[in-house]
């Protein structure tokens, strides 16, 4: 009798036990917890975008995640209007010597500020294998090593749009 005892009260704690859990569940369940923005992931994405775009010559989407400067580009292209950008984008990556390929990677370096992001990226050339730019202009390995990681900025503007600030890799 006494053993039976005890194991009533026994069962009748682990009930209240499930009970109090589930309703606890319940309750969890019913004010969801909103998601915080992932700005970082965000931020990559757009500069994957920006790349993929030039590549497939969608200059129009391209610019739209550019925010950095075209004076180096408009120099470059004097006949062109500086004010037209999509051209711009064109001219430097199908004349001027600007890389538009595939990225390898993206990874993140840093966060200089709420709004801004550095991410250090890698191109595949067309055949395969990683991209190097060699040295420039009449310079050696030795005063001017060969670079594969190239730094970029992405900006978050007050609209919430995420723009690259730098141009794609430059050859001569």
């Amino acid at each position: 009798m006494k053993m039976n005892v005890i194991r009533v009260i026994l069962a009748g704690g682990l009930i209240l036990l499930m009970a109090a859990c589930s309703a606890k569940t319940s309750m969890e369940s019913a004010t969801p917890i909103p998601a915080i923005p992932d700005y970082q992931a965000e931020a990559s994405q757009a500069l994957q975008t920006f790349f993929d775009d030039l590549n497939r010559g969608d200059y129009e989407a391209a610019v739209a995640l550019y925010g950095g400067s075209y004076e180096w580009l408009s120099g470059m292209n004097p006949d062109i209007d500086p004010n037209d950008h999509v051209a711009l984008f064109s001219q430097g990556c199908q004349f001027n010597g600007f890389v538009c390929i595939h990225t390898l990677s993206i990874k993140f370096d840093s966060q200089p500020s709420a709004k801004e992001y550095v991410f250090v990226v890698q191109f595949q050339n067309a055949d395969g294998p990683l991209f190097v730019q060699g040295p420039c202009c009449g310079e050696d390995e030795t005063t001017s090593p060969p670079v594969s990681e190239f730094k970029y900025t992405v900006t978050r503007t007050e609209s919430g749009i995420y723009q690259g600030m730098e141009m794609p890799p430059y050859v001569p």
